[in-house]
């Protein structure tokens, strides 16, 4: 499957080891080791097939992938919902199950598929995508893979894009070094001459607070992710302020817990979002305690496959998050007490 295998020596290894574990019967065994460990699961867009706006994101997993990581968390693991996590009481087998963005996607394909289990869900919401308005991330990729030569033409007058290899390093370069401004920007400038209209999907992108407030009613909870989906670590005190302002979507959002844009943050940003009050934030990678003791780290799974499920989630991200942090440790650079500025890719 797309996305299913790590892409490094050492995540190769340890994935070919779980599944190994996992064609010999050790799944349960291996699981029961570590009965109160939270198992986190990210998605973003539940499509059949990529939309004009989400295409070579790497943000998509069809729903009957879906629907076969569902039958394998059931058999597995205790699914809860993220705020089940902050009253203290011991779970036994915790998996949560979130989804970043808001897209329309998750309500169409997702929902139904969790309703059929009775498993609960987070997802975590955009203002601006409420509002129905597109954001950067989509809009950018929208326009690079569906009118490439308009687009191309109109970054080459932007610094540090004109000279841009591929549509991955243009997308990376500016969810990673651009500020706000220059973003805001950036898409002044795609509008100018890409038709947009041209690339709406047959649905609606993201989901509308109507279907956000139908939702609520399903045990899916609604938690926020900034007004813009700016990258936090790129973002002034000021400006992330603005990013954390959730006051023109509350009436959608039914749960104290937070998901950083990117899974990026910094000393400032863990400070500006733990005075909001949030009870869980969420991260992507190995970062659970070291910077934040409200961080969650969250695992993205790509495959239908149970046996690469279980390998990522019991064997690849647990040892490597062990090794990280005995080296933080003997390096003196680990503390679950206090947030500290993070490396330059928290995720990697």
């Amino acid at each position: 499957m797309k996305h299913s295998k790590p892409n490094n020596t050492a995540r190769r290894l340890l994935f070919g080891l779980g599944v190994l574990a996992y064609r010999l019967g050790l799944a349960r065994a291996i699981i029961r080791l570590s009965p109160h460990r939270v198992r986190a699961i990210l998605y973003h867009a539940i499509e059949p097939q990529s939309s004009a706006w989400t295409r070579g994101l790497g943000v998509n997993i069809t729903p009957a992938d879906f629907a076969a990581n569902l039958d394998y968390f059931q058999s597995h693991y205790n699914v809860v919902d993220v705020m089940d996590l902050t009253d203290g009481k011991p779970i036994l087998h915790p998996l949560v199950i979130t989804f970043d963005d808001g897209y329309q996607s998750v309500a169409t394909h997702a929902a139904p598929a969790l309703a059929k289990r009775s498993m609960p869900a987070t997802v975590y919401l955009i203002s601006r995508a409420v509002r129905g308005k597109l954001v950067w991330v989509n809009l950018l990729n929208g326009a690079l893979h569906n009118a490439p030569d308009e687009t191309r033409a109109a970054l080459a007058s932007i610094p540090h894009l004109a000279h841009a290899d591929s549509n991955s390093q243009i997308m990376r370069t500016v969810q990673e070094t651009f500020q706000p401004a220059a973003i805001e920007q950036l898409c002044e400038t795609i509008e100018r001459v890409v038709d947009l209209d041209k690339l709406e999907p047959p649905e609606p992108l993201y989901m509308s607070s109507e279907t956000i407030k139908s939702l609520a009613q399903d045990n899916i909870h609604f938690g926020f992710h900034t007004r813009d989906h700016y990258n936090m670590r790129q973002c002034s005190r000021d400006e992330l302020a603005q990013q954390l302002d959730s006051s023109d979507i509350n009436d959608c959002i039914n749960s104290a817990s937070f998901a950083y844009p990117f899974g990026y943050f910094n000393e400032t940003a863990v400070g500006s979002v733990e005075s909001q009050g949030y009870q869980k934030i969420m991260t992507v990678g190995n970062n659970n305690r070291r910077y934040c003791t409200k961080h969650l780290d969250r695992i993205e799974v790509f495959s239908d496959n149970p046996a690469h499920v279980f390998a990522q989630i019991e064997v690849v991200e647990p040892v490597i998050s062990i090794v990280r942090r005995l080296v933080l440790k003997m390096k003196g650079r680990y503390n679950t007490h206090a947030p500290r500025s993070v490396p330059s890719n928290p995720s990697a």
